[in-house]
């Protein structure tokens, strides 16, 4: 399965989620938990692209490349922002970041994926899930 999408920066990311989840379905025997994982980091990484990098900017557009084999999802989603450092991104965990919002996304995928990675010169954020765990 290959698959790539690309959206301007309107709230279209959970129709392209839900076509990269079926597609999942067709292919390989997903469960429940496995679907869950794979919405939860695509969902972030979209709504990160679209905030984060591209600023709600109807002029720009995120990429969203999906591919799987070998029983493995790998995902990158590409903005058209500026990037930033991934090592700057407040631990949301912390006893004074508790009750504020931002970094639980980048937490997040990095939870639920098997291995996360976001590559700043390409502005992009990489993450690949096993999809029989």
């Amino acid at each position: 399965m290959k698959r790539e999408l690309s959206l301007q920066t309107l709230p279209q990311g959970n129709t392209m989620i839900d076509q990269i989840i079926s597609d999942l379905h067709e292919l390989y025997d997903v469960t429940a938990e496995c679907e869950a994982k794979v919405r939860l980091a695509l969902g972030e990484s979209i709504h990160n692209a679209l905030q984060h990098g591209n600023l709600f900017d109807p002029t720009k557009h995120v990429v969203i490349r999906c591919s799987a084999e070998s029983d493995v999802l790998h995902c990158e989603v590409v903005d058209e922002g500026d990037g930033f450092d991934v090592t700057e991104v407040p631990d949301p965990t912390s006893d004074e970041r508790i009750d504020q919002e931002g970094g639980r996304g980048v937490l997040l995928i990095k939870w639920v994926s098997d291995h996360f990675e976001y590559r700043r010169s390409e502005r992009t954020a990489a993450f690949t899930i096993n999809l029989k765990s």
